[in-house]
């Protein structure tokens, strides 16, 4: 009797979820599932989205009243917040879980540049720069913000902000766009595709840099090191030297087109000669490209003796910048930017 009481409870912590594949798999709940294997139903989904929009309202409409109590106004319950986050992050961070953290301080970064924006429109409006003006407009800004266009750039001031009017001065500070790097301690900054690299500096752009080390399952950006480069096309020889665009092109349209990933290896050895830059090809079954990186030594380099604009957004002026980062699921981490926010926002411009 004992031993099928017993039986029965353990029957009673199983329980059977249908993968893509159709197959029948059965889990212990008593055991912890790894987020690979969790099964997301209906209300997992209901959850996460509800807490997405949850925080987007304490974040953007949030308003002190009852002697610093908080009340989202009835107009603004049903935000648009939700989709242009899912706009901006949800397909980005959800299938690439290695560059989480990048995506957070992309993020962090993306708010930083509306209120900026936000702040430069209202004084050209002349409207008072109140603390309610001030987050009304970062929220619109940050509304119409969207990154599916395609670009080379994390910030596009033409293609991601829709019809709002930037600002010469935003325009004059950081040029076409802002790239966005975060890497670990002592390691090489990855800088995307060569090709494109090259063509960044076409124009005047702004490369912003930040370094983190680890602690546990945080990420810890380090102190007074987010640095913000303003770069100009004369500064292209920094990184490239006297390499020619033509060679860059024909190296990655050799590597990137090769029947197999052996013939693109063979392609590969044959690199060309730049300055500052690693040449980073990126071969295996699943892709044949082209990328390029720049290490610690170089990137010291570039600061302090090319004497190329640059400053550092600094912790005690920026602190939600540098907040830890945990790895959450992406709604989580659109919540941790977004409220970490809400001390910059709030402190009024």
């Amino acid at each position: 009797m004992g031993k099928q009481t017993s039986d029965n409870k353990l029957k009673g912590k199983i329980y059977s979820v249908k993968k893509p594949s159709s197959k029948l798999y059965h889990i212990n709940k008593t055991r912890r599932m790894s987020p690979k294997n969790e099964s997301y139903n209906s209300i997992t989904k209901d959850e996460n989205k509800n807490k997405l929009h949850s925080a987007a309202r304490r974040f953007f409409l949030a308003t002190p009243v009852n002697n610093g109590s908080r009340k989202t106004p009835r107009a603004f319950r049903n935000s648009i917040f939700t989709d242009s986050v899912s706009k901006l992050s949800a397909e980005q961070t959800e299938n690439n879980e290695r560059q989480w953290h990048g995506k957070i301080l992309e993020l962090r970064v993306v708010i930083f540049i509306c209120q900026e924006i936000a702040r430069e429109l209202l004084r050209k409006e002349n409207s008072p720069i109140t603390k309610q003006n001030f987050v009304e407009k970062t929220r619109q800004i940050f509304g119409i913000y969207n990154s599916k266009h395609t670009s080379n750039m994390d910030i596009d001031f033409k293609n991601h902000f829709g019809d709002i009017q930037i600002p010469d001065s935003i325009l004059q500070k950081y040029g076409n766009g802002i790239s966005v790097k975060f890497t670990k301690q002592n390691q090489s900054i990855n800088m995307g595709d060569i090709l494109n690299q090259y063509n960044d500096f076409e124009h005047h752009w702004t490369l912003i840099v930040g370094f983190y080390k680890q602690k546990n399952h945080m990420k810890i950006p380090l102190k007074d090191q987010i640095y913000c480069i303003h770069l100009e096309p004369e500064n292209r020889e920094f990184f490239f030297g006297t390499c020619e665009k033509s060679e860059l092109a024909i190296y990655k349209l050799a590597v990137s087109n090769a029947s197999s990933a052996q013939e693109a290896k063979q392609f590969a050895k044959d690199k060309p000669i730049v300055n500052n830059l690693v040449v980073n090809p990126k071969i295996n079954a699943k892709q044949q490209r082209v990328q390029c990186s720049i290490n610690q030594k170089h990137f010291d380099k570039l600061l302090h003796d090319f004497k190329i604009q640059h400053y550092i957004l600094k912790t005690s002026e920026n602190k939600f910048l540098y907040n830890p980062m945990k790895k959450e699921s992406v709604h989580d981490t659109i919540a941790d930017a977004s409220l970490s926010s809400i001390e910059v926002s709030n402190t009024g411009p």
